[in-house]
């Protein structure tokens, strides 16, 4: 998450499937809600789409010491509030609505 009202979240370990990117460089799996903006996934050509895996070398959400939102968590920036439940992880733009929402079995963006 970000001060400027923005959250955005790279789900690792997942079963649904997660669409190519365009020329097959990397998996739609990355979920990002801007404030006042739909939410949607981004091209992360960052992650093997066989393995599911980072790959070395490239800019990733996977960093060690990046803050992470532990179950039970809420966290917010501006209008943006991220919970973290073992279910899932819901994040909600209070201003406008739109959502997004990811777990290991299914994901939903609004």
């Amino acid at each position: 998450m970000t001060g400027k009202g923005a959250a955005g979240c790279q789900i690792r370990d997942y079963t649904w499937t997660a669409a190519t990117c365009p020329g097959g460089a990397g998996l739609l799996d990355h979920f990002q809600l801007n404030q006042g903006e739909s939410a949607h996934l981004i091209c992360d050509a960052n992650t093997d789409p066989q393995t599911k895996q980072p790959i070395p070398g490239r800019n990733t959400l996977f960093v060690p010491g990046l803050p992470t939102l532990d179950y039970g968590q809420t966290r917010s920036a501006g209008p943006i509030n991220c919970d973290s439940e073992p279910s899932g992880i819901k994040c909600t733009d209070s201003s406008t609505g739109h959502f997004f929402q990811v777990s290991r079995d299914s994901y939903q963006v609004g």
